[in-house]
């Protein structure tokens, strides 16, 4: 933690993908809660969920693909493949 006369930070290292599995594993959400207070809501309150935090038609095609363990397989960034886990099941390279 550091303090200024201002304010308090606190700083973490803690990864997305484990806040999203902690959040849900230590509530009685849904998957698809989980994820949307990682997404949609983080997007809506900074006033952007017209391209972010959603899969609508217009939206950005920023969008991962996860596991039932919710870990990340695949990242894209603008419809474009950026990242594939070595663990993932894609057979070659996944397009959209």
């Amino acid at each position: 933690m550091t303090r200024t006369k201002e304010a308090f930070f606190i700083f973490s290292i803690a990864t997305m993908p484990l806040c999203v599995r902690h959040f849900y594993h230590a509530t009685s959400c849904s998957i698809e809660e989980a994820l949307e207070a990682a997404t949609l809501h983080p997007a809506q309150c900074l006033g952007i969920e017209d391209r972010k935090g959603t899969l609508d038609y217009g939206s950005d095609a920023d969008f991962v693909f996860l596991n039932d363990e919710l870990e990340i397989q695949a990242t894209f960034i603008a419809g474009e493949l950026v990242y594939l886990s070595d663990k993932s099941k894609f057979k070659g390279t996944p397009s959209v």
